[in-house]
């Protein structure tokens, strides 16, 4: 593979240890993926649903800080607790696949991974790995916007009953029922 890539495409491969990095793209990333939506959902579904439920929009609309202070805080709550949460996971997934496997070959080109030969631009297996890990946190934080603002038209138990709805395909398409890929966020955060 490494000849061929060289000869085809003019990359000059290393030979690093695929089972490492095939371990952190494998279908155990995605139900991590998927947990961490439900993660997620479950952090920030009562953070504006709580005021709804007692009655206190119209009376925070009132006040001299009014509702976009404390709405500009809540969502700023929100993104802090994703963003530990996602860190949290992260920092497991790493140290474990470390401690397994070892971290070689960061600096490699990413084509030197058969499973990775698709990426057009030339940049280094950490590099791609630090990029994807980035957008998975972007894709999580706007999840977390999302579910902060339908909880707050509904309710946080209408918000985690729609957030479970949302996973269950998911949880199908890992089952190996391929058909619900379709409606699964498993290729959005994979």
């Amino acid at each position: 593979y490494i000849q061929q890539l060289e000869k085809e495409r003019g990359i000059k491969a290393w030979y690093v240890n695929p089972y490492c990095y095939n371990h952190l793209l494998s279908e155990a990333d995605a139900l991590q993926n998927v947990l961490l939506v439900i993660g997620v959902a479950l952090l920030c579904s009562g953070i504006f649903a709580y005021e709804n439920r007692c009655g206190m929009t119209p009376l925070m609309h009132q006040t001299t800080k009014g509702r976009k202070v404390v709405f500009v805080r809540k969502l700023a709550v929100a993104c802090v607790m994703t963003m530990i949460l996602y860190a949290v996971t992260l920092a497991l997934t790493i140290s474990s696949t470390i401690k397994v496997f070892g971290m070689s070959g960061l600096g490699a080109p990413v084509q030197s991974l058969s499973k990775l030969s698709f990426v057009p631009f030339d940049i280094s297996i950490g590099a791609f790995f630090t990029i994807l890990y980035i957008l998975k946190g972007v894709i999580l934080l706007v999840v977390a916007f999302f579910i902060c603002m339908f909880s707050a038209y509904v309710g946080q138990k209408s918000s985690i009953m729609l957030t479970l709805i949302l996973a269950v395909p998911s949880f199908l398409t890992l089952a190996g029922l391929k058909i619900f890929r379709y409606i699964s966020v498993i290729d959005l955060l994979s």
